[in-house]
């Protein structure tokens, strides 16, 4: 398998694991791109360009989503925190 044709599987790969939200993958897929960007040329791979092109687009946009989606988990938590958080005694003692 070409080197783009690897690349093109493990970005749908990639789209599929940020779909189901299972960020521990995310290392090992990075891992596998930066290997297989490595190994494109474009005499052999220029072909599949704009299909990794798109692809990559399609996941920078779920993962932009994702990190939008933590980023006001972690305000909402952060502000939780500081609702309850209480200093010296209550009503009650």
């Amino acid at each position: 398998m070409s080197p783009a044709k690897a690349l093109l599987g493990v970005l749908k790969e990639e789209e599929a694991v940020l779909v189901e939200r299972r960020y521990d993958a995310l290392a090992d897929i990075q891992q596998r791109k930066e290997t297989y960007v490595s190994q494109l040329t474009p005499e052999r791979d220029g072909d599949l360009f704009e299909q990794i092109r798109q692809q990559a687009i399609r996941n920078e946009r779920l993962m932009s989503v994702t990190l939008t989606a933590i980023r006001g988990l972690k305000s909402k938590f952060a502000a939780y925190g500081k609702e309850t958080a209480s200093i010296g005694y209550s009503a009650e003692g």
